[in-house]
């Protein structure tokens, strides 16, 4: 990957790609299958999330930020995996006053985390 890949991102803040490919044995293909399925995945699974929320199943919606907290956790992404933890904590424990802001900030980290897999993917 080019240092002017990594510098224009910033990737470092949002994923250890280093991590990752050596996590993967250098296997870039893997990388960008599984990259690939957390892209198609994590929309549906915040959806989810807020639906399972709207409807007061917030067990539920625990269940699903666990799945995605391991999915982010693939990808070395700390802001995406704390995020997840904060939702899945939140909903675990039925603390509804900040819960939708909470997984306002989840979005918004998944979304970074999919922007930098999505460059990393054609660079590749």
């Amino acid at each position: 990957m080019s240092q002017q890949f990594e510098n224009t991102l910033d990737i470092k803040n949002i994923m250890d790609l280093e991590t990752v490919l050596n996590n993967l044995g250098g296997d870039k293909e893997l990388f960008i299958e599984l990259a690939t399925i957390f892209s198609e995945e994590s929309f549906d699974q915040i959806k989810q999330i807020r639906d399972n929320i709207a409807k007061g199943e917030l067990q539920s919606a625990a269940m699903v930020s666990h799945t995605l907290k391991g999915a982010v956790g693939n990808f070395a992404a700390k802001p995406a995996y704390y995020a997840a933890a904060q939702v899945e904590k939140m909903s675990r424990d039925e603390q509804m006053n900040e819960l939708a802001e909470a997984v306002d900030v989840l979005e918004v980290e998944v979304n970074r985390l999919n922007s930098v897999l999505k460059k990393i993917i054609q660079e590749l």
